[in-house]
């Protein structure tokens, strides 16, 4: 399907290629996989042909896929995923025979690492082994210089830069913003003290005479008051600010135990609370959901404001499910200051929340700005050696980018009728100039928290230093926010600019996407290795989220998603193997699969899923990413198929260095395997992983109506 998206506007040899390309990498290393886990060296068996039975079922399996390439239109008529059904066209037939030819070829190569005679005459393994050299020298010397020196500018420019641009926003705060309020009510102490006070046309300059603009400046003045009468249950502030409440409760515990429970009983009646939620979830309509709208400071038209619609539904869950399984990864690995990590855990877990929950542009700037603290504690007090240092540049990072939201919110408040009313400010109609810049504020921003290339030299110091609840944080939701703020505020609000820089954007993401997996092909550390594998993943999001189609923007919304359940699990697997070895050197682990079998198969559940195999999450969401994108631009794309492959090789290395190469852990430490609190962590998890990729159809109903919604507004 995603080949076929890319030859419909080109010629059939273009579709070819691509298929050859894309099917031989899977096939190659999907026949290579099973190989080395039932045939290893690693457990002492000479390489042999497979049981009969084996046999049949493969026979089967091939038959099918052979059966599906030439004959797919059965399969889209019944396909859970969205699709467009289009006539079976010679381009079809290029595509089947295509991975007809590379199936040939692939079970030429399976057997011929089977045969230990040597006795089938096509030699592939020189083609191999040079292409490997080739890329691991790429990934091992002029990238990793390249990085060495980005890191090095960040060290000497971008920190002092990131402080210059810090007290800048600060003086735009109070100097440019302070004198305007003074100028607009200087007689209306309420401008001051937020008290509700009727405005007075006379003493505001902005409106001129101007009736209308009056009445659209001042209109937001009052909407808090209309509507703070009746309001439904309030479920979004439940959500919210039971972890709030949790955290004032653990502040008066003596018990490191009693903490623990308690902790993990609050972020299982969150989590209770997010599911009852997503059950009366309406997946018809695109409208905000659960809204909840109070007066806060009427006089600036500052509202509490609560809504959810499809792209904000699944993370909300999301975070509460990470929340808990945070709480039951550090129930070993914390063991100091027990009470004030779990308070800054369900702190930073409202206050995600309330990133995606607020209506009102305010507050979401409060929630998204606060976000910093207790992840700045997590890090620079229960993080590794270099904590400190991987504390404050994340810290600087972010707080320069949250100075550039706050300058482009500003603008956007007295651009956009004088209010921070997220919905009314999305009808907007801006001059494009004015869009063009609120771009790009908004765009350095994001792209910190995401994060793009080349502001992401942080995020591998905080991965590494972050206790394990921390990496799961920052992979699984932080991330997230940058990517969900292109979603709420840049594609609805600024359509002519995000249409005419979207170019520019996909060429940024198929950077990520390119960049992250080299990196990630030279670490021998393994949480670096994850830590840069997020960049790539990340960069397929945006992509999908720049295409602006449907197909890109649901894929982009999934893959966020799956992102922070795969990238969660992965970082959970390394915090486990890290307390039994107390290293991440790839080099010292091996024969894992021997010492801990529960372990090792289910991060290799994990590893095929962040490697987009079918079957698993990430496949659905990459499939409608990169479907999107060849629809987009090709160029783009056929780099993002550059990319899946580099995620193939450095996690399908990376499994067999550690669970499958030469015994060495379970000689140097004493290692078990994963116990029952373990299991309670990693099941979730898995279910996910085998649900979205298995049946994905109940989550693109959740994001389809906004998804349609939002593609509209950008298209």
């Amino acid at each position: 399907m995603v080949v076929a998206a890319a030859g419909q506007d080109h010629r059939a040899l273009v579709v070819l290629a691509l298929t050859m390309a894309s099917a031989g990498t899977f096939l190659h290393t999907g026949l290579k996989l099973p190989y080395y886990m039932f045939f290893g060296a690693d457990r002492k068996l000479e390489a042999q042909e497979p049981p009969r039975n084996m046999l049949v079922a493969m026979g089967m399996a091939a038959v099918l896929c052979i059966a599906i390439g030439i004959f797919p239109q059965p399969l889209y008529a019944c396909c859970p995923i969205r699709s467009i059904s289009r006539p079976y066209t010679g381009v079809h037939v290029t595509e089947s025979l295509g991975v007809l030819m590379f199936t040939a070829l692939g079970f030429v190569i399976f057997l011929r690492a089977l045969d230990p005679e040597n006795t089938i005459s096509i030699d592939t393994d020189w083609f191999y082994r040079k292409g490997a050299r080739i890329f691991m020298w790429i990934a091992a010397k002029p990238l990793a210089r390249y990085e060495k020196a980005v890191s090095d500018v960040s060290e000497t420019a971008a920190l002092p830069f990131l402080h210059g641009t810090a007290r800048a926003g600060l003086w735009v705060d109070l100097n440019r913003c302070g004198r305007h309020r003074e100028r607009c009510c200087p007689l209306n102490p309420a401008w001051r003290w937020g008290v509700a006070a009727a405005p007075d046309r006379r003493r505001d300059p902005l409106c001129a005479g101007d009736d209308r603009r009056c009445d659209r400046s001042h209109r937001h003045l009052c909407r808090g008051v209309a509507v703070g009468g009746a309001m439904e249950f309030p479920l979004l502030s439940l959500i919210v600010f039971t972890p709030v409440a949790g955290a004032a409760v653990l502040m008066f515990l003596r018990s490191d135990d009693a903490v623990r429970w308690t902790a993990l009983g609050i972020t299982v009646i969150d989590l209770a609370l997010c599911i009852a939620m997503l059950a009366s979830f309406d997946t018809t309509t695109h409208e905000m959901q659960f809204t909840e709208r109070r007066p806060w400071v009427p006089a600036l038209g500052i509202t509490y404001a609560l809504g959810i619609d499809g792209i904000s539904a699944l993370f909300v869950f999301l975070t509460a499910l990470l929340g808990l399984i945070c709480v039951l990864a550090s129930w070993v690995a914390i063991d100091r200051k027990v009470k004030e990590f779990m308070v800054s855990l369900l702190t930073m877990q409202a206050l995600m929340l309330g990133v995606f929950c607020a209506l009102d542009l305010f507050l979401f700037y409060v929630f998204w700005e606060a976000m910093l603290i207790p992840m700045y504690l997590i890090i620079g007090v229960w993080g590794g050696e270099g904590r400190v240092y991987a504390a404050f540049k994340f810290f600087l990072y972010t707080l320069a980018g949250s100075l550039l939201f706050l300058v482009g919110v500003i603008v956007l408040y007295f651009h956009g009728g004088e209010t921070f009313d997220i919905l009314a400010l999305t009808a907007q109609d801006l001059p494009f100039q004015v869009q063009s810049w609120l771009f790009f504020a908004f765009l350095i921003a994001f792209a910190v928290k995401v994060p793009m290339v080349p502001v992401h030299t942080w995020l591998p110091d905080a991965h590494v230093q972050a206790p394990t609840a921390g990496s799961i944080i920052l992979a699984g939701v932080l991330l997230k926010m940058g990517a969900y703020g292109f979603l709420r505020f840049s594609l609805p609000m600024l359509p002519e600019a995000t249409v005419y820089y979207s170019t520019l954007m996909l060429s940024l993401s198929a950077l990520a996407i390119v960049y992250g997996g080299f990196l990630a092909l030279a670490q021998d550390d393994l949480k670096k290795l994850v830590a840069y594998s997020s960049i790539s993943h990340m960069g397929f999001v945006t992509m999908g989220i720049f295409a602006l189609n449907l197909r890109g923007l649901e894929g982009g919304i999934l893959q966020m998603f799956n992102h922070g359940v795969t990238t969660g699990a992965l970082f959970l697997f390394v915090g486990l193997i890290y307390e039994r070895t107390h290293t991440r050197s790839i080099a010292e682990y091996g024969g894992l699969m021997k010492a801990a079998p529960v372990y090792t198969t289910f991060l290799a559940l994990f590893t095929l899923s962040s490697m987009a195999l079918p079957g698993t999450n990430s496949f659905v969401g990459e499939l409608l990413v990169l479907s999107g994108g060849f629809a987009a631009n090709l160029a783009v794309s056929a780099a993002a198929v550059l990319g899946a492959l580099l995620g193939a090789a450095y996690l399908l290395g990376m499994y067999r260095k550690v669970a499958l190469g030469p015994a060495s852990v379970g000689v140097r430490y004493k290692i078990h395997d994963v116990n029952a609190r373990e299991m309670a962590a990693i099941l979730p998890l898995a279910v996910f992983v085998l649900w979205v990729g298995l049946y994905p159809k109940p989550f693109l109903n959740i994001i389809d109506v906004s998804g349609e919604a939002s593609a509209g507004a950008g298209a």
